[in-house]
């Protein structure tokens, strides 16, 4: 259960693949070329910035980690640079989460009405198989089903 409390606390802002769904249900979604084209460009700036942003986060993440699991008790000092360590990755993650926000909205703008809400069936739809996944269905039935 903790993997899966950790993937819902930390799983508004995907790392890439912004919009993955919509591209590959593009022609059930009678996406026209320059949306397919927006969408995709927009997917591959999204991940530029939120590739920037992890691996700034994960060398904060290092530096911590190698703080906290030295041989030695931290340092007063230390724990406060472990501090300032926490600020700056919750100031990253406002801005990847924001990212992720701007952008999403951005391309979901280049949609029709009707599509939007075609594009949110696929969504409820792949999450209802993730919920049912997590109660015991088997994957490869999930999988067979289209989810």
């Amino acid at each position: 259960m903790n993997s899966l409390l950790y993937a819902s606390a930390f799983g508004l802002a995907p790392v890439g693949e912004l919009f993955a769904r919509e591209l590959h249900a593009a022609g059930p979604l009678r996406l026209r070329p320059d949306q397919v084209t927006e969408l995709a460009e927009t997917c591959t700036r999204y991940t530029e910035e939120s590739d920037r942003i992890l691996m700034q986060m994960a060398a904060l993440a290092a530096s911590a980690s190698h703080i906290l699991d030295d041989a030695d008790l931290p340092t007063e000092a230390e724990a406060a640079e472990v501090e300032a360590l926490l600020v700056e990755r919750s100031r990253l993650l406002l801005e990847w989460e924001r990212t992720y926000v701007a952008r999403r909205l951005a391309g979901l703008r280049g949609l029709d009405r009707d599509q939007v809400a075609e594009a949110a069936t696929l969504t409820s739809d792949r999450m209802a198989a993730l919920i049912h996944a997590q109660q015991g269905a088997p994957m490869d039935a999930l999988v067979a089903a289209g989810h």
